[in-house]
């Protein structure tokens, strides 16, 4: 997500200054990587980071090494305390296997996950309700709220994705077919 987008120059009154609420131009936009995890009924973790932090660690973005730390330091502790066995879903993102994946998990404490399932490439859309509407709505919210700067940007981003009420989650899931009974061929009948 973009951190910058916010205009340099204000209407006002003849005599007055123009209230503005940034003062860098707009051809500079840092940019901030966001990692969320969400269960059917509430989100689970939200990960950013900054262009601060990519340069303190020397690197452009998100990498498997991260993922795994994510997985086994905040999702594999909120996945232990559900009391109930879990599938997780991911996209292809870092070409992972999932005994990977399991293994980060195991290692963090979470014995309930049964397997973990990596989406085909092109399947994300279809099948992951992240990716469906929960990011579009998301950054709309955040955007809507104008935050200055990258730090101000990274605090909104991680109330509004851990704010996500379960109802929006619930239609979320219906509408990427993961759910009990809806039908996943649904979107084939209509090619036909």
């Amino acid at each position: 997500m973009k951190a910058g987008a916010h205009p340099t120059h204000g209407l006002a009154p003849k005599g007055k200054k123009a209230k503005v609420k940034s003062d860098k131009p707009e051809k500079y936009q840092p940019r901030v990587d966001m990692w969320g995890a969400i269960s059917y009924n509430k989100p689970l973790a939200f990960d950013v980071k900054t262009s601060e932090d990519r340069k303190k660690e020397g690197v452009k973005g998100y990498r498997k090494r991260h993922l795994k730390s994510f997985l086994r330091k905040k999702i594999a502790p909120k996945i232990s305390s559900m009391h109930t066995n879990v599938i997780l879903n991911m996209d292809r993102g870092f070409h992972c296997k999932s005994g990977e994946l399991l293994t980060e998990l195991k290692a963090g404490g979470a014995e309930n996950v049964e397997d973990v399932w990596i989406f085909p490439p092109n399947a994300g859309k279809l099948c992951n309700p992240l990716d469906n509407n929960l990011w579009h709505s998301m950054k709309e919210r955040v955007r809507k709220k104008s935050p200055n700067g990258e730090k101000e940007l990274a605090k909104k981003a991680k109330k509004e994705f851990m704010n996500i009420s379960s109802k929006d989650l619930h239609s979320y899931f219906k509408n990427c077919a993961l759910t009990y009974g809806t039908d996943p061929y649904k979107d084939l009948e209509d090619m036909e």
